[in-house]
């Protein structure tokens, strides 16, 4: 009986949910309920703006930005990652 919770528990799974979408194992009827059942938990996220060089790669010494115009370089940046990817 336990098996057959816990299946029932990863019907909605998003590793899975396509393929169970697939073989009919879950309706699309089913999923809008199972979804707009979910909790609101937009108060518990944060928020990260990845088009600031220095939030997206904070391991990368990237050039300073003034206005738009180089201030300073640091001693690497994206393009010098080469073939061994993050430093």
């Amino acid at each position: 009986m336990e098996l057959k919770k816990a299946i029932e528990e990863k019907k909605f799974d998003t590793r899975i949910l396509e393929r169970n979408r697939a073989r009919q194992v879950v309706s699309e009827a089913e999923i809008q309920t199972y979804l707009k059942g979910l909790p609101d938990d937009s108060e518990r996220m944060d928020s990260v703006d990845l088009s600031e060089p220095d939030l997206a790669y904070p391991h990368l010494k990237g050039p300073t930005l003034t206005n738009g115009q180089v201030e300073k370089t640091g001693e690497e940046g994206i393009e010098d990652l080469g073939a061994e990817g993050t430093h």
